[in-house]
Protein backbone atom coordinates (compact mmCIF):
# COMPACT_ATOMS: atom_id res chain seq x y z
CA UNK A 1 0.00 0.00 0.00
CA UNK A 2 2.94 2.32 0.77
CA UNK A 3 4.36 1.70 -2.70
CA UNK A 4 1.03 2.52 -4.29
CA UNK A 5 0.81 5.76 -2.29
CA UNK A 6 4.41 6.71 -3.19
CA UNK A 7 3.80 5.85 -6.85
CA UNK A 8 0.62 7.94 -6.92
CA UNK A 9 2.41 10.90 -5.35
CA UNK A 10 5.25 10.73 -7.89
CA UNK A 11 2.79 10.41 -10.75
CA UNK A 12 0.84 13.44 -9.49
CA UNK A 13 4.06 15.49 -9.19
CA UNK A 14 5.05 14.48 -12.71
CA UNK A 15 1.66 15.56 -14.12
CA UNK A 16 1.88 18.93 -12.36
CA UNK A 17 5.44 19.47 -13.63
CA UNK A 18 4.38 18.53 -17.14
CA UNK A 19 1.51 21.03 -17.06
CA UNK A 20 3.82 23.78 -15.76
CA UNK A 21 6.38 23.09 -18.48
CA UNK A 22 3.64 23.00 -21.11
CA UNK A 23 2.26 26.33 -19.90
CA UNK A 24 5.76 27.90 -20.04
CA UNK A 25 6.25 26.66 -23.61
CA UNK A 26 2.84 28.01 -24.63
CA UNK A 27 3.64 31.43 -23.09
CA UNK A 28 6.97 31.52 -24.97
CA UNK A 29 5.26 30.59 -28.24
CA UNK A 30 2.59 33.26 -27.76
CA UNK A 31 5.25 35.88 -26.97
CA UNK A 32 7.30 34.91 -30.05
CA UNK A 33 4.18 34.98 -32.25
CA UNK A 34 3.34 38.51 -31.10
CA UNK A 35 6.97 39.64 -31.65
CA UNK A 36 6.88 38.14 -35.15
CA UNK A 37 3.64 40.00 -35.94
CA UNK A 38 5.18 43.28 -34.74
CA UNK A 39 8.31 42.70 -36.82
CA UNK A 40 6.28 41.85 -39.94
CA UNK A 41 4.16 44.97 -39.51
CA UNK A 42 7.29 47.07 -38.99
CA UNK A 43 8.96 45.58 -42.07
CA UNK A 44 5.90 46.30 -44.22
CA UNK A 45 5.64 49.89 -42.95
CA UNK A 46 9.39 50.46 -43.52
CA UNK A 47 9.12 49.06 -47.02
CA UNK A 48 6.19 51.34 -47.83
CA UNK A 49 7.85 54.39 -46.25
CA UNK A 50 11.18 53.97 -48.05
CA UNK A 51 9.76 53.46 -51.51
CA UNK A 52 10.59 56.98 -52.69
CA UNK A 53 13.63 57.48 -50.45
CA UNK A 54 15.32 54.18 -51.37
CA UNK A 55 17.65 55.67 -54.01
CA UNK A 56 19.60 58.01 -51.67
CA UNK A 57 19.88 55.28 -49.03
CA UNK A 58 21.08 52.81 -51.66
CA UNK A 59 23.74 55.30 -52.80
CA UNK A 60 24.81 55.85 -49.22
CA UNK A 61 25.02 52.09 -48.70
CA UNK A 62 27.13 51.68 -51.86
CA UNK A 63 29.48 54.45 -50.73
CA UNK A 64 29.86 52.82 -47.32
CA UNK A 65 30.60 49.45 -48.95
CA UNK A 66 33.22 51.04 -51.23
CA UNK A 67 34.89 52.76 -48.26
CA UNK A 68 34.92 49.49 -46.33
CA UNK A 69 36.47 47.62 -49.29
CA UNK A 70 39.14 50.31 -49.56
CA UNK A 71 39.92 50.05 -45.84
CA UNK A 72 40.14 46.27 -46.09
CA UNK A 73 42.62 46.60 -48.96
CA UNK A 74 44.75 48.99 -46.90
CA UNK A 75 44.58 46.60 -43.94
CA UNK A 76 45.74 43.69 -46.11
CA UNK A 77 48.68 45.78 -47.32
CA UNK A 78 49.61 46.68 -43.76
CA UNK A 79 49.41 43.05 -42.67
CA UNK A 80 51.41 41.72 -45.65
CA UNK A 81 54.67 41.74 -43.73
CA UNK A 82 53.34 40.52 -40.40
CA UNK A 83 53.85 37.00 -39.09
CA UNK A 84 50.23 35.97 -38.78
CA UNK A 85 50.30 32.50 -40.24
CA UNK A 86 49.78 33.85 -43.71
CA UNK A 87 52.14 34.21 -46.65
CA UNK A 88 53.76 37.48 -45.51
CA UNK A 89 57.42 38.44 -45.66
CA UNK A 90 57.96 37.53 -42.02
CA UNK A 91 56.57 34.04 -42.64
CA UNK A 92 59.03 33.53 -45.52
CA UNK A 93 61.91 34.70 -43.33
CA UNK A 94 60.79 32.35 -40.56
CA UNK A 95 60.65 29.51 -43.10
CA UNK A 96 64.29 30.16 -44.03
CA UNK A 97 65.35 30.43 -40.39
CA UNK A 98 63.57 27.26 -39.31
CA UNK A 99 64.94 25.09 -42.13
CA UNK A 100 68.63 26.11 -42.21
CA UNK A 101 70.79 22.96 -42.16
CA UNK A 102 73.40 22.47 -39.45
CA UNK A 103 76.47 23.13 -41.58
CA UNK A 104 75.01 26.21 -43.29
CA UNK A 105 75.43 29.84 -42.20
CA UNK A 106 73.16 32.46 -43.72
CA UNK A 107 74.67 35.94 -43.98
CA UNK A 108 72.01 37.75 -46.02
CA UNK A 109 68.32 37.18 -46.79
CA UNK A 110 66.07 39.31 -48.95
CA UNK A 111 62.44 38.23 -49.28
CA UNK A 112 59.29 39.66 -50.78
CA UNK A 113 56.21 38.28 -52.53
CA UNK A 114 58.08 37.62 -55.78
CA UNK A 115 61.62 36.74 -54.76
CA UNK A 116 63.72 35.01 -52.10
CA UNK A 117 67.49 35.66 -52.17
CA UNK A 118 69.68 33.83 -49.63
CA UNK A 119 73.47 34.16 -49.29
CA UNK A 120 75.84 32.43 -46.92
CA UNK A 121 78.46 29.75 -46.32
CA UNK A 122 78.44 25.98 -45.97
CA UNK A 123 80.84 23.17 -45.16
CA UNK A 124 78.64 20.65 -46.99
CA UNK A 125 77.34 21.82 -50.41
CA UNK A 126 75.16 18.69 -50.59
CA UNK A 127 73.10 20.05 -47.66
CA UNK A 128 72.05 22.91 -49.92
CA UNK A 129 70.23 20.42 -52.19
CA UNK A 130 68.21 19.08 -49.28
CA UNK A 131 67.48 22.58 -48.05
CA UNK A 132 66.36 23.79 -51.50
CA UNK A 133 64.01 20.78 -51.71
CA UNK A 134 62.46 21.70 -48.33
CA UNK A 135 61.99 25.31 -49.41
CA UNK A 136 60.49 24.29 -52.77
CA UNK A 137 57.62 22.32 -51.20
CA UNK A 138 56.60 25.13 -48.87
CA UNK A 139 53.30 26.84 -49.74
CA UNK A 140 54.95 30.14 -48.76
CA UNK A 141 57.05 29.94 -51.93
CA UNK A 142 54.26 28.71 -54.22
CA UNK A 143 54.70 30.05 -57.73
CA UNK A 144 58.43 30.57 -57.24
CA UNK A 145 61.13 28.38 -58.67
CA UNK A 146 64.86 28.20 -58.17
CA UNK A 147 66.25 30.80 -60.56
CA UNK A 148 69.91 31.07 -59.51
CA UNK A 149 72.29 28.82 -57.61
CA UNK A 150 75.94 29.63 -57.16
CA UNK A 151 78.39 27.74 -54.98
CA UNK A 152 82.07 28.68 -54.84
CA UNK A 153 84.96 27.35 -52.78
CA UNK A 154 86.27 30.03 -50.43
CA UNK A 155 89.90 30.59 -49.56
CA UNK A 156 90.65 31.58 -45.96
CA UNK A 157 91.50 35.19 -46.86
CA UNK A 158 88.29 35.70 -48.85
CA UNK A 159 85.92 35.47 -45.87
CA UNK A 160 87.71 38.14 -43.86
CA UNK A 161 87.88 40.58 -46.72
CA UNK A 162 84.37 39.87 -47.97
CA UNK A 163 82.48 39.67 -44.68
CA UNK A 164 84.54 40.40 -41.58
CA UNK A 165 81.67 39.83 -39.14
CA UNK A 166 81.03 36.26 -40.35
CA UNK A 167 84.23 34.47 -39.41
CA UNK A 168 82.47 31.60 -37.58
CA UNK A 169 82.10 29.50 -40.76
CA UNK A 170 85.81 29.93 -41.48
CA UNK A 171 86.76 29.01 -37.92
CA UNK A 172 84.51 25.94 -38.08
CA UNK A 173 86.00 24.89 -41.44
CA UNK A 174 89.52 25.21 -40.08
CA UNK A 175 88.63 23.26 -36.92
CA UNK A 176 87.01 20.44 -38.94
CA UNK A 177 89.68 20.49 -41.67
CA UNK A 178 87.01 20.99 -44.34
CA UNK A 179 86.76 23.40 -47.23
CA UNK A 180 84.38 26.35 -46.93
CA UNK A 181 81.92 27.17 -49.69
CA UNK A 182 79.97 30.38 -50.29
CA UNK A 183 76.53 30.14 -51.86
CA UNK A 184 73.67 32.18 -53.22
CA UNK A 185 70.17 30.84 -53.80
CA UNK A 186 67.54 32.88 -55.60
CA UNK A 187 63.94 31.78 -55.92
CA UNK A 188 61.74 33.96 -58.11
CA UNK A 189 58.20 33.97 -59.45
CA UNK A 190 57.90 31.72 -62.47
CA UNK A 191 58.20 33.75 -65.64
CA UNK A 192 59.31 36.84 -63.69
CA UNK A 193 62.64 38.60 -63.80
CA UNK A 194 65.07 37.33 -61.15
Amino acid sequence: CAFLLLGGTLCGYWVVSLHAASAAVNRTLDQQASELAVLQTSALSNKAATGADAAPMEQSLQAARAAMAQRQAVLLELQAGLLNGGPGHAARLQLVASTIPTMVWVTDVAADAKRLDVKGFTLEPSELNVWVAKLAVSPLLAGQQLATVSVEKVQSGDVNSRDAKNTLPLEKAIALHKPLWSFRLVNAVTGGKP
